[in-house]
């Protein structure tokens, strides 16, 4: 539970520190006329934003009238605006052309609604078990570290929720030493597994715009490719599940619709009186928007 409330905590620092990329904030407020510094975010006549207050929720939306160099001025169509308030874009990017024009993609979200990408992760994981010969029994706590590569799409099925499935090399790779003899190689015990994982899981956008932020919640189905036991009390099967609980932030990056993916997920497995097994995963890579 501990290191569930970390996790947690670890994806509230993420959207906090997204909330912090966008640096446009309102100057002036004349009735419903409101002049914003751009601070270098990009946006044009007729677009719209929304306003954030300062526990980071939105307060206003405003549509664009005039742009003129760092600053543009907009009429408040819903809320209420205060000078301070940050700046969000409401369900546009903006991308440069080739012949230096702007131009903002409206299709209701900072990308499109089916994005690609692969993430490289690093697990940090722990398995607790009972290791018993005969009639001599021992606790052991195995702990250890594994790289994993995959490839996901993203489907954003409305404002509030994103579809993510994803496939590939989930490795589990723990080791630790015991008082007796028990393994098969001594008082050093090991149990590792080579998985294909597939997984599905929905987040919720807590955040949208250039960066999206979100909580999110999935399940994986875990193939076994290759295992090394030594534990001889320990039967594996040749599947496992895992249940995901996670948080993390897409940074929309260039001006096709490309994100950093940042990931940080605790994986659960199915648990027995004798066994307990966890990991810990950050994840990166990069999508891709269609």
């Amino acid at each position: 539970m501990l290191k569930l409330i970390s996790h947690l905590a670890i994806a509230t620092l993420i959207f906090s520190f997204s909330q912090s990329l966008f640096a446009a904030s309102v100057t002036q407020v004349k009735g419903n006329r409101v002049m914003i510094d751009l601070e270098g975010d990009v946006v044009v006549n007729g677009s719209q934003v929304y306003l954030l207050n300062s526990s980071g929720k939105r307060a206003a939306l405003v549509k664009i009238s005039s742009v003129k160099g760092s600053r543009a001025l907009g009429t408040v169509t819903k809320g209420k605006a205060q000078i301070g308030f940050t700046v969000q874009l409401a369900g546009q990017t903006a991308t440069k052309s080739s012949g230096g024009s702007t131009v903002v993609r409206t299709d209701g979200g900072a990308k499109g609604k089916l994005s690609f990408g692969g993430l490289v992760g690093f697990g940090m994981q722990t398995m607790t078990l009972k290791v018993q010969t005969g009639g001599v029994s021992e606790d052991a706590t195995l702990k250890g570290n594994a790289i994993s590569f995959k490839g996901f799409a993203d489907y954003k099925f409305s404002d509030s929720f994103t579809i993510r499935v994803a496939s590939g090399l989930e490795p589990f790779k723990t080791t630790g030493s015991i008082n007796n003899n028990l393994c098969n190689s001594g008082k050093n015990c090991e149990v590792s597994f080579n998985y294909i994982t597939f997984e599905g899981g929905v987040q919720y956008n807590i955040m949208n715009g250039p960066t999206r932020v979100w909580l999110g919640l999935g399940y994986a189905f875990l193939l076994e490719m290759s295992k090394s036991i030594n534990v001889p009390n320990l039967n594996a099967s040749g599947s496992n599940q895992m249940l995901l609980v996670g948080g993390g932030a897409d940074i929309g990056v260039g001006s096709a619709g490309s994100y950093i993916p940042l990931v940080v997920e605790y994986g659960m497995f199915p648990g027995s009186s004798n066994v307990t097994a966890s990991s810990i995963f950050l994840r990166t890579g990069y999508g891709m928007s269609f």
